[in-house]
């Protein structure tokens, strides 16, 4: 049985294509599920740096500790990311595998 090396890397591509499509889909959600869980909270300090109630100083401290938290909630999500990048290195990796094995059995 023939090797066909380039058949098998444009199946490594697609699985990797693949993977992050999924995966990179879940993180972009997952991102504006974040952000939307601090857009009241970031409307109402706007609204009270915008009233008065808060001064530019204290405005921009409490919006670098709401950011913080959000940061915090980021960097988990990073991990997630990374996990992403993983998963396709092995699915590429898998196809690559897979398809010498199965020429040499």
């Amino acid at each position: 049985m023939a090797f066909d090396f380039e058949s098998v890397f444009n199946e490594m591509v697609g699985a990797g294509e693949k993977s992050l499509n999924t995966d990179g889909t879940k993180m972009a959600s997952q991102i504006r599920e974040l952000l939307a869980n601090h857009q009241d909270q970031l409307k109402q300090l706007a609204e009270a740096g915008l009233s008065g109630q808060l001064s530019p100083e204290d405005l921009k401290s409490e919006i670098e500790d709401e950011l913080v938290v959000f940061k915090s909630e980021l960097l988990a999500a990073r991990v997630a990311g990374e996990a992403a990048l993983q998963n396709a290195i092995n699915a590429v990796s898998g196809v690559l595998v897979n398809a010498v094995i199965k020429i040499i059995k």
